[in-house]
């Protein structure tokens, strides 16, 4: 029987994964970053951030809806253009849009299933594929040294704003979410956990396991830790 990676590389994963540039260099971890409307600014930050022994995948996209006359539209193909480092790969989806219902959660599976790949093959140490945001913050030492386990690790969080009444409101909708979960966790469900797609890393054998992440516009996060928990553990990482 085939190894489930391999099954889902096969046939489940976008073309992105099994057209993947092939790499000259091997590099110990992954992060899946879906970018669109982005200043290139965020990739230098997050480079600097995580390293040189980190590949990350940008997956630069818009909606197929999109005007290409738009400051959106116009923003992203600068972004394109200007993403350039050894440890970074960069997949085109402006050229080729991704469809309006399908969103960043398409965008998000594209770099997930050209991670598993990369992951498969041997250019990528650690079986883990981390999905992070392009407005996130990342804090020094991000990629913990973790257990190899199965299932998915979701880092804690807080939300960050120079503007006051910008972060009030971002702490209320924050602290709506933690009431939320502490909820579910006093209720005792399974499901007490925070759904937030900048937050993930998970196993590649249990992603593969789950089908990758749904082609959604929205949301996608929270329907593929739903599928997760049923089939894989969901730990909890500290602060």
């Amino acid at each position: 029987m085939k190894h489930p990676i391999d099954q889902y590389l096969e046939r489940y994963a976008e073309p992105e994964a099994r057209d993947r540039q092939r790499l000259n260099k091997r590099f110990r971890h992954v992060v899946v970053i879906p970018a669109y409307d982005e200043p290139v600014e965020f990739a230098r930050e997050m480079l600097s951030t995580l390293g040189p022994n980190v590949l990350m995948i940008v997956v630069v996209n818009v909606p197929d809806n999109i005007n290409p006359r738009s400051p959106m539209y116009q923003r992203s193909r600068r972004l394109l253009q200007h993403l350039s480092a050894p440890n970074l790969l960069t997949v085109d989806r402006v050229n080729q849009p991704i469809p309006k219902n399908q969103g960043v959660g398409l965008a998000r599976k594209i770099g997930a299933d050209a991670a598993l790949g990369y992951i498969r093959d041997g250019t990528i140490d650690e079986p883990y594929i981390y999905s992070v945001d392009a407005d996130v913050q990342l804090p020094n030492g991000y990629i913990p040294s973790i257990p190899r386990t199965e299932g998915a690790y979701l880092y804690s969080y807080r939300h960050v704003s120079t503007d006051p009444e910008v972060l009030r409101r971002a702490e209320l909708y924050e602290l709506h979410m933690r009431h939320y979960v502490a909820g579910l966790r006093l209720a005792g469900s399974p499901y007490a956990f925070h759904t937030l797609g900048s937050t993930i890393s998970v196993s590649a054998t249990a992603y593969a396991q789950v089908r990758g992440f749904p082609r959604r516009d929205a949301a996608e996060d929270f329907y593929f830790l739903n599928k997760l928990c049923k089939v894989s553990k969901i730990h909890l990482l500290g602060s």
